[in-house]
């Protein structure tokens, strides 16, 4: 048999009988063709029991008889056949199939392209096979809800019938903007993985680009990640591990501009050394705050040398609690316990009538009359009841585990003796002689501080007196975090307000803040943002970003990637200060946390989305070595990239302190190693 009339027969088998059989699909006379390269004809079987449309080409157009006389047109040329196209219909006449048979110039079988299209006249496969009817390549679509390309995925095979090649492109559209996330994957003869590559592309613009070496066994060797921005390039080299090894700034030209080694860069051990170093520097156990600061102010005014506090020598209870949940996330728990004692010591002083910890200490225990403040917060020991939650986890003796418990309830029990509003609680207790008096001001920040305690408490082995005062506490903060402490015109979380005494309403302070929005997701939760509370949490992060992403140049707004870090606050409040945006490292940080988490939580269900976000996450890592402090092996973190500077406009004396802060590395660890400190049940995201 001729080997073309046999392919011939071969082909109109695949293309008519199988697909008749699987789907019902039935050709349809008198359906317009769709519409090809050149100019096509429609010819009808002499049986006329069913319609099958050809298309003949050569050399991808076909050549007929022009001549207006001849109607309908008749073909002056079809041989050497190089092309057959068949087109098929669903009974409704949507177009199912088209199959095009391919030869060679002898006229011999060289392969097929095959179509395939859903009843809603969408493309949902393509299949070529060559010449041997071996399938070198295989992509299907998939839509979303509103009939847009969701997913691509590509297979390309070797003579052998193997993967060479598989290619997945992702799509996202929405408040993030038009998103394309497009995977490679390689494989060796043998079938393993031998390198893969991940590009992003955000409202047309290419912005990072990821490539992965493995060995021939198929494990991961190394890695390199392109950031391209308008004047630079960021690449980063990771080891097998993933970890970076290498962060290099280069012009348009590939002229190095800047490189950081090891030595700038995050690492489980170097974190983990500048605790250590930092607690062995003070006798109490506890951890300076800001150990470069060397400033003071007198004890009530007493300008003689007896009298001077020095800045270096203050521990806030706050950044005690992040360095004991990152000791004990390492494994330090020795290091962790040093905190932990120190704080139930305080606590048994007063256990009969317990009424708060301090909101700093001095790191001398000679000397902890030395005190910036003299003030019980309401945030700073929710942060402390849930850093002995995360110690009661890894503690294995149960005496320490109800030490721990303890601690964390008797603080609770305090929270709950705060004055309240609509549901919320007040920083501190009430002060009517102080100015302010912060019994009637109400944070954001603190409450979503007490939300997560009181979140970690109702799950915890307690009586049930006390399960149910926190249960009724934690539903009354949700309440107000979901009706008053989101603003959905702004599309922000508020900062907090102050209750007007007399009319006994809350007045929300118009400043915007970082730290509520980036601890929310934290804080909250994802799910619980998007599905409790109603959020639109990408429209929300994007807002986020936007308001708060300070560029080089220290202005705000603009790309996302192109942007040094965060503010502590907006334009706005930077303009009333009159001075530039500023990098607030550990709330750069906290922004990396929360990408992170957010990319996790998308990770199934959204692609390209966790790859954004994931992407924002390892974007602003690749800044961290810009404001890393190394030092004998430990690496400290700046706590912002501008000493001195005014952070609000209505706070004259809240300024950026110079040098390394406790809070800044604790969340460095914490995005570097995906650990959320409000949850002390241990689960990564």
């Amino acid at each position: 048999m001729n080997r073309r009339i046999f392919a011939l027969a071969l082909a109109v088998y695949f293309a008519v009988a199988l697909p008749v059989l699987a789907e019902g699909v039935v050709p349809v006379k008198g359906k317009e063709e769709p519409k090809v390269p050149g100019v096509s004809v429609d010819q009808e079987k002499a049986s006329n029991q069913r319609v099958q449309e050809v298309v003949t080409a050569k050399n991808g157009l076909l050549k007929l008889n022009q001549n207006p006389t001849v109607n309908p047109p008749t073909l002056l040329q079809v041989s050497p056949l190089t092309t057959q196209t068949y087109f098929y219909y669903y009974p409704s006449g949507q177009l199912s199939q088209k199959l095009e048979i391919r030869y060679d110039a002898s006229g011999n079988f060289a392969g097929r392209w095959e179509s395939r299209y859903a009843r809603d006249g969408k493309l949902t496969a393509e299949t070529e096979h060559d010449a041997n009817w071996r399938m070198r390549f295989h992509k299907r679509y998939v839509y979303d809800a509103s009939g847009r390309i969701e997913k691509e995925t590509q297979f390309f095979y070797s003579v052998f019938g193997q993967v060479e090649k598989k290619v997945e492109v992702s799509y996202s559209y929405g408040d993030l903007g038009s998103l394309v996330f497009k995977e490679e994957w390689s494989y060796s003869q043998r079938g393993s993985l031998s390198g893969k590559v991940e590009s992003l592309s955000v409202s047309g613009n290419w912005v990072e680009k990821k490539e992965l070496f493995y060995d021939s066994w198929g494990r991961l060797e190394r890695g390199a990640t392109w950031f391209y921005q308008a004047a630079v390039t960021r690449r980063v080299d990771t080891d097998k591990k993933g970890e970076e090894t290498k962060v290099t700034v280069l012009d348009k030209s590939g002229k190095v501009l800047q490189e950081f080694d090891n030595s700038y860069l995050e690492k489980r051990s170097n974190l983990s050394l500048w605790f250590s170093k930092s607690q062995t520097a003070a006798p109490s156990g506890l951890i300076a705050s800001y150990p470069d600061d060397k400033s003071f102010i007198y004890h009530e005014g007493i300008r003689q040398d007896w009298a001077k506090i020095y800045a270096d020598t203050q521990a806030y209870t706050y950044d005690q609690a992040l360095v004991g949940i990152a000791m004990l996330k390492e494994g330090n728990f020795q290091g962790a316990k040093k905190i932990f004692d120190f704080y139930h010591a305080e606590w048994q002083k007063e256990k009969a009538n317990f009424s708060g910890f301090w909101t700093v200490y001095n790191v001398d225990p000679a000397s902890h009359w030395k005190r910036y403040e003299w003030r019980k917060g309401m945030g700073e020991n929710a942060w402390l009841a849930l850093f002995a939650l995360h110690y009661r986890t890894l503690a294995q003796d149960m005496g320490e585990r109800k030490r721990a418990l303890d601690l964390a309830a008797a603080i609770g029990k305090w929270l709950v003796t705060l004055p309240h509003h609509e549901g919320a609680i007040a920083m501190s207790p009430p002060n009517p002689g102080g100015n302010p008096d912060y019994g009637t001001i109400y944070s954001t920040e603190n409450n979503l501080d007490a939300y997560a305690l009181f979140k970690a408490l109702t799950a915890q082995p307690l009586n049930g007196k006390d399960k149910q005062l926190f249960t009724s506490e934690l539903a009354s903060l949700k309440s107000w975090l979901k009706t008053k402490a989101y603003d959905p015109q702004s599309g922000l979380f508020r900062t907090g307000g102050k209750v007007n005494p007399a009319t006994k309403k809350m007045e929300w302070d118009p400043t915007k803040s970082l730290d509520v929005n980036s601890w929310a997701v934290s804080a909250i939760g994802t799910a619980a943002l998007k599905d409790d509370f109603g959020i639109s949490v990408d429209g929300w992060m994007s807002r986020t970003g936007k308001t708060f992403a300070v560029q080089n140049d220290g202005g705000f707004g603009g790309s996302i990637f192109e942007a040094k870090g965060f503010d502590f606050s907006d334009a706005v409040n930077a303009a009333k200060i009159g001075r530039a945006g500023i990098k607030w490292v550990e709330g750069t940080n906290q922004m990396i946390s929360a990408y992170k988490q957010l990319s996790s939580f998308y990770a199934w269900t959204d692609r390209a989305k966790s790859a954004y976000y994931l992407a924002l996450a390892e974007y602003f890592t690749s800044r961290n070595p810009e404001n890393a402090v190394p030092a004998n092996g430990a690496l400290g973190h700046l706590y912002a990239d501008q000493s001195g500077a005014q952070i609000y406009a209505n706070n004259g004396y809240w300024k950026t302190a110079p040098g390394q802060a406790a809070a800044s590395v604790a969340w460095v660890y914490f995005a570097l190693r995906k650990v959320n400190p409000f949850d002390p049940f241990w689960r990564w995201f």
